[in-house]
């Protein structure tokens, strides 16, 4: 029996129309609780909660919702639609960085690649899962995940030995944390592993069966008084089942009966076929210690009657198998053909039906394997497309010689700064002196060069938050935030200094360059004009008094308290 987390107290008597499903953490709490006992409910009312979890945009709960609903969707054997759920909430898990989620869903994964018989994917998705349980520290998770990881080793058959080795691990882990509910699974399905083994040396009619037996029996009653403790009734009929065809294997008629006698009387309160169909069958291996095949061989017959499709897959061809092998040892050869050939139709059935199950179960890996690479695809066209709007906004706004920012780009600093009517601000144009004999002196070539680190002496000689543009030509433009007339002055002045020494001669032998500057305050009645036709007056006054240097314009109210005649004593 593969184990299951257990899950949280909810009210059974919620509704799907109950107020649940738009409390997104009560519905995962329903969900935890339903997904096992009743996945039919669960699935009824997956597509509104998962809705619900997008539109208030709750991954965390999405992801589960989703888990729950893949794992309901395995459990009435609709693999494909719970491959889709389990990926996508894997999905989810990976987005928000769950790794204890992670694990989970992994585990999930592991249990629905082993139901379609991909066992070599399940034991990777499995041992993956035990990986990050373990990292995370979740000791009920590695042993659930143990568990798990035992039953696909057992349905590879021949690896007994590795299956119980897990469970051994699992056993030990549930025992150090309390957890005495997972225990019992664990000894119950270390008790079924033991008792496997003693009915292959029966049949090989080795001497050490009988011992083999009565180990599995020790471990079944083991497991019997865990699930007793824990009052769980339905591993405790299981295990006695185990127990029972044990000591029948070990020859303890008289302790198998009183077994059988417990399990028969808490049989309808279980109501379960698969359950029924095992205590049949150890009823029936119990008749035939008792020598009484004729009555082990029309229980059988009846309980295939009863049972019909009820029960399918291995547990049938089990309950098929025991009824060849009594009807043979009751001489009927004939009817044991018979079933045999049955047995037979049956084995090529589920050969197909699981080969179909793996076609429709690649199909959807392939599908999701599609659509994450057309996600993927979508992703990096956005990616694309975005770099390529930031370089052509790069490109609209940057001046390619300088890459300081363009004439356009300066427009917009300007108006931003000019709307703000609480903006303190000043602005400079700076402009390089005698430009064009550089040009003809020493080619456009060295003129572009000379350009281009002006450029770069303007930028690292600012503040941050300063703006310099290059206006046009060999002009350019600073704004200076926050800035008063004297301190936009010391600022210019510094870059001033820097661009009259910096190293020009290496790139030209004799050469200099210097600029000058005009700087203006910005007053609230300036507009784009009119503050740069102050700062280019103050620049052709700069030019004027002998170049390489800054002029700058006083406020208009210390303008007018200059120009105003004196007062009369």
């Amino acid at each position: 029996m593969q184990s299951q987390t257990p899950c949280a107290a909810v009210d059974p008597s919620l509704s799907p129309q109950s107020s649940v499903i738009e409390d997104i953490d009560a519905c995962v709490v329903l969900f935890e609780a339903i997904s096992s006992p009743n996945p039919a409910r669960c699935l009824r009312l997956a597509a509104e909660a998962i809705g619900i979890a997008a539109a208030q945009d709750r991954p965390d709960a999405e992801m589960k919702l989703r888990y729950f609903t893949g794992f309901a969707h395995n459990l009435v054997s609709e693999f494909s639609a719970s491959l889709e759920m389990m990926e996508s909430a894997k999905q989810l898990a990976n987005q928000l960085d769950d790794q204890a989620w992670e694990g989970r869903i992994l585990k999930g994964l592991g249990v629905l690649h082993t139901n379609v018989g991909e066992y070599a994917t399940a034991i990777e998705l499995l041992e993956t899962a035990l990986s990050i349980r373990r990292a995370q520290g979740d000791i009920s998770g590695v042993a659930a995940t143990l568990n798990n990881l035992a039953h696909a080793f057992i349905c590879l058959s021949s690896f007994d030995e590795k299956a119980e080795e897990l469970l051994q691990e699992a056993h030990s882990l549930c025992l150090s944390v309390g957890n005495h509910g997972l225990a019992s699974i664990t000894n119950m399905n270390l008790a079924e592993v033991t008792l496997a083994r003693a009915e292959h040396l029966a049949q090989a009619q080795a001497p050490q069966s009988v011992e083999v037996a009565a180990a599995a029996a020790t471990r079944a009653g083991k497991a019997v008084l865990q699930a007793d403790s824990q009052k769980n009734l339905q591993i405790g009929v299981v295990a006695r089942l185990i127990l029972a065809q044990a000591q029948v294997l070990a020859g303890d008629a008289v302790a198998a009966s009183q077994t059988l006698t417990w399990v028969q009387e808490h049989l309808v309160e279980t109501s379960s076929p698969i359950i029924e169909l095992d205590f049949q069958i150890a009823m029936c291996r119990w008749l035939r210690l008792k020598d009484q095949t004729t009555l082990a061989v029309a229980n059988l017959v009846l309980a295939k009657q009863r049972l019909g499709d009820a029960v399918q897959g291995n547990k049938r061809l089990r309950l098929l198998q025991e009824l060849v092998s009594a009807q043979e040892a009751s001489s009927d050869h004939r009817s044991a053909l018979a079933t045999f050939r049955e047995m037979h139709t049956y084995t090529l059935q589920q050969r197909d039906n699981a080969t179909e199950r793996r076609a429709l179960l690649l199909n959807a890996r392939m599908a999701l394997d599609r659509a994450r690479q057309s996600a993927e695809l979508e992703r990096l066209r956005a990616d694309r497309l975005e770099q390529r709007n930031t370089i052509l906004t790069h490109e609209a706004n940057a001046d390619a010689l300088t890459g300081l920012p363009n004439r356009r780009a300066l427009e917009q600093a300007l108006a931003s700064l000019l709307a703000d009517p609480s903006a303190h601000f000043s602005c400079a144009i700076a402009d390089l002196d005698h430009f064009k004999r550089i040009n003809d002196s020493w080619s456009h070539l060295v003129g572009d060069e000379v350009l281009r680190r002006i450029g770069a002496l303007l930028h690292a000689g600012l503040r941050p938050g300063d703006v310099v543009a290059r206006f046009g030509g060999e002009e350019f433009v600073i704004l200076l935030p926050g800035t008063s007339l004297v301190e936009a002055t010391a600022v210019t002045e510094r870059v001033r200094q820097a661009i009259e020494a910096a190293p020009w001669s290496d790139l030209q032998p004799g050469l200099t360059v210097t600029i000058s500057i005009g700087i203006a305050q910005a007053e609230q009645a300036d507009g784009f004009d009119t503050l740069l036709a102050r700062a280019d007056t103050q620049l052709y006054a700069a030019k004027s008094l002998g170049r390489n240097r800054e002029c700058a314009t006083p406020p208009s109210d210390e303008r007018r308290r200059r120009s105003a005649p004196p007062k009369q004593p």
